[in-house]
Formats: structure tokens, sequence, C-alpha cells
């Protein structure tokens, strides 16, 4: 466990320090330096108070075991319209597996006066329980790369359906359903 958690930070930092670049030696003000295995690695801050995109999702319908479950995600580009690169990996193969149709990573361009994008996901959950979906959006900037990595917790649950006096059918729906970040 410990290993991991390691390497986590491991991949922010490197992350960080990726998107970043390198500030010139006379620029001090923006110059933040930071302890790596005992090492101190030096970087300019990016000048963005916030990230680069916001990204939204919803997940469409109930997520049931061996069921495919679609979950639309929104982009919001803070930048003039740029391409957006997803990526969509899965930790565990054994709580969830994309559908077969459904690419693991995809460039998008927006319209030329747009700066929203929308990008359906396709998951078939294995198991019950909290299983998360992670998503990596990156945008390429003059000075690097710029990404977002977000996990979308999937709840899978037993459905639970009772029938009403009026023979309507009720199903229970997940309160996490609908997220922004």
């Amino acid at each position: 466990m410990k290993q991991i958690k390691e390497l986590i930070w491991l991949i922010i930092i490197a992350s960080l320090l990726a998107a970043c670049g390198v500030a010139d030696k006379d620029d001090e003000e923006n110059v933040q330096s930071a302890l790596v295995n005992g090492n101190i690695a030096v970087y300019e801050s990016s000048g963005f108070e916030r990230s680069p995109f916001e990204i939204e999702y919803e997940i469409i319908g109930t997520p049931i075991i061996d069921q495919q479950v679609a979950i639309q995600l929104r982009l919001i580009s803070t930048l003039e319209s740029r391409p957006i690169h997803l990526e969509f990996k899965i930790n565990d193969s054994s709580s969830m597996t994309f559908a077969d149709a459904q690419p693991q990573k995809v460039y998008l361009e927006p319209a030329a006066n747009g700066n929203t994008l929308l990008q359906r996901v396709l998951i078939i959950p294995q198991k019950m329980g909290r299983i998360f979906l992670n998503v990596t959006a990156s945008i390429k900037d003059t000075d690097g790369k710029m990404s977002m990595i977000i996990a979308i917790p999937v709840i899978v649950e037993q459905t639970s359906i009772s029938s009403t006096e009026s023979s309507e059918i009720q199903v229970t729906e997940n309160p996490e359903k609908n997220m922004n970040f």
C-alpha cells in the first residue's frame, strides 16, 4: 500500500513538473521548488489560478452487473478552443470492463467558436459496490502539456424494484449520479 501511495505522489509531481516547464534563473517570483527523492526540483508556475478545463459527468441509467451503462462527459475549456486528448482507464479489471466498441483514447476537436465538448463512455460493471473510471484530459500548450485526472465513482447496487398500488415500477437511483469537477 505504501508503494502505491509513493507511486501516486511520484506521478503527480512528475505531471506537475512536465506541465509547468523550467523557469529562468532570473525569474524568482514565479519559481517554486519541491523536494523529490532528496533532490530539489525547480519548476515555474503556469500562471493559471484553476484548471484549463472543467469536467462534468452524468451516469445515464442504473449501473447493473453485466449490463452496459453510459457515462456522459462534458468538458468545458477555460482557454480558447483547443483539441483535448482523453484517456480512459480502469485500474481494477475485475470491477468493470469497457464495452466492445469503446475506444480507450479519444482526441476531440471543438467547433471553431465552441469551448464545450461532449463524450460518452460505455462501461460494463462486473461487481457490486463503488467502482471507478479514471479519466485523463490533456491540452497541449506552447509551454507543454496541461492535464487533469479525475476518478468517476460508479455505484453498482442491487436494483430495488418496488410495486406501488397503481402498478407502477419504481427504481431507486444513486444520489451520486450527477457530479461536477
